[in-house]
């Protein structure tokens, strides 16, 4: 009975902190650098360390990193943003896992060289990828490649949608446009 009523309060102090977080538009969303500059982020980690959490899941967006994916140098106010979350999480002995690829390749690479289907691609995902290590080596031990690589959406998630495309209507996440539909890997 005291496990129900602690996690019943933990709920109610989630959800406080959650009506907070999210921002009506057109749809719900969670801003995160607005989270994080209202101190929002740090509450959810204090609840989650409160309630025993050793492990806390983020992903790395490549565009806060390297806006167009191919930039020489990466941003550094996108990696000053994640310090600040990562060392938050270590503030309260919560382990960062970190997804490097979350399906949000630039979209700069998928016009200008066609997304996964160029090799160059493999070089711009090795130095974002050698950029976090290099920053974080001793802060994050558990890293994951590609988010959720078994369920990967449309082709165009990999930035496989074809060059001749009409419109960029149909570049939402998991949707393949009908031309793209026949690409083999």
């Amino acid at each position: 009975m005291e496990i129900k009523k602690i996690l019943e309060e933990f709920i109610v102090k989630l959800i406080m902190v959650i009506l907070q977080v999210f921002r009506l538009g057109n749809v719900f969303h969670l801003d995160f650098t607005h989270l994080l500059r209202n101190q929002n982020i740090i509450q959810v980690i204090m609840l989650q360390a409160e309630m025993g959490f050793k492990v806390y899941r983020l992903s790395i967006s490549w565009t806060r990193i390297f806006p167009h994916g191919d930039d020489k140098e990466p941003n550094e106010d996108g990696l000053r943003f994640y310090d600040a979350v990562i060392d938050e999480l270590k503030k309260y002995n919560i382990e960062p896992l970190v997804t490097i690829l979350h399906f949000d390749m630039p979209l700069n690479l998928a016009e200008k060289y066609g997304g996964w289907i160029n090799r160059k691609l493999i070089e711009f995902y090795l130095n974002f990828a050698s950029t976090l290590f290099e920053r974080w080596k001793t802060k994050v031990k558990y890293w994951i490649t590609v988010n959720e690589i078994n369920v990967l959406g449309g082709y165009w998630t990999l930035g496989l949608a074809s060059n001749n495309r009409k419109t960029k209507s149909n570049s939402n996440q998991g949707e393949t446009p009908v031309e793209d539909a026949g690409i083999k890997l």
